[in-house]
């Protein structure tokens, strides 16, 4: 079986189009906010 992210390297899983849009962390409640809106399918937050 082959790993998700030797497939995703493979670019055969296209997780970046899966993400609707990218925040910091202390973004967190607008992620939700937008998610339970149904504004934005995935948000990735970072941790800086």
């Amino acid at each position: 079986m082959r790993s998700s992210a030797a497939v995703y390297r493979q670019g055969r899983l296209k997780l970046d189009e899966m993400v609707s849009r990218r925040g910091r962390l202390g973004d967190i409640n607008e992620a939700f906010r937008a998610m339970k809106a149904g504004e934005v399918a995935r948000t990735v937050l970072m941790f800086d």
